[in-house]
């Protein structure tokens, strides 16, 4: 079996794609994360929803998890405000999660890669 024989479609951005707007595209598909493509729509990178929860959730939250119950809608939208005039590059930084490069890789690679990543 080949990747590509499980390939269905899936949201994409761009670098320049407005963090705000990569948000909305995760929270209203309920992803986990999004494929970042350039200009000719070849994958380049993936934007892991864990990833624009850092840049918003303060580092005292994030220390200590509990404090987010505290956390009402008004207040988790002000704290999304902090994606304003940030771009899908901004939030990338440089340590970027691979993307597989051929749909023609065997499903075991794909199934290995999460691994190799977490070492």
């Amino acid at each position: 079996m080949r990747a590509r024989e499980l390939a269905v479609e899936f949201p994409t951005v761009t670098p320049d794609s407005s963090a705000a707007e990569a948000a909305r595209l995760l929270a209203e598909n309920g992803l986990p994360g999004l494929i970042v493509v350039d200009e000719r729509h070849h994958p380049k990178a993936v934007l892991p929803g864990t990833q624009l929860l850092r840049s918003v959730i303060p580092h005292y939250v994030r220390d200590a998890p509990t404090l987010a119950r505290v956390y009402d809608e008004g207040h988790a939208d002000r704290l999304c405000a902090h994606l304003a005039g940030k771009s899908v590059a901004d939030l990338l930084g440089h340590e970027r999660t691979p993307v597989l490069e051929r749909m023609a890789v065997a499903l075991g690679h794909v199934a290995a890669l999460p691994v190799r990543c977490v070492r």
